[in-house]
């Protein structure tokens, strides 16, 4: 992982420095901090990499409902409100992957990112039903 953000930052050193030049260094910055993170704690990385998928659920759940309920309540959409339970449940999900220190077992691991994953894209192609496109925005 160091290695690929270190070849990635020297591709951002002799690129024309373009918007999507800055948003790959982005990219490239916090892949070289995850990849010092699993060097610095090889026994927790199913820890640390529950943490931030647990992390990266919250965030997206939240802004999710914001998403839903400033945009899609506006636009006069049917069906907005039922983003947010869903989104709840996300958070919910988000948080007890973040928290649960029970993730010793990869394969216990492996099932519950996979339940992860799959709930937030069925929550995202729901929110891409209902919320797209939207019509008085």
């Amino acid at each position: 992982m160091i290695i690929i953000a270190i070849g990635m930052v020297f591709d951002f050193l002799s690129s024309n420095k373009a918007l999507i030049h800055f948003i790959f260094l982005t990219w490239a910055i916090a892949l070289g901090i995850g990849g010092i993170a699993v060097l610095i704690f090889q026994d927790d990385v199913i820890f640390v990499l529950g943490f931030f998928l647990g992390l990266f659920l919250l965030l997206e759940s939240l802004h999710g409902i914001f998403h839903s309920y400033v945009y899609a309540r506006r636009s006069g959409i049917k069906g907005w409100w039922m983003l947010i339970p869903l989104y709840v449940v996300q958070i919910v999900f988000g948080v007890f992957i973040m928290i649960n220190p029970w993730w010793r077992d990869p394969g216990d691991f492996k099932q519950i990112i996979g339940y992860a994953i799959v709930f937030a894209s069925i929550v995202s192609a729901l929110k891409l039903i209902w919320v797209w496109p939207l019509k008085n925005a």
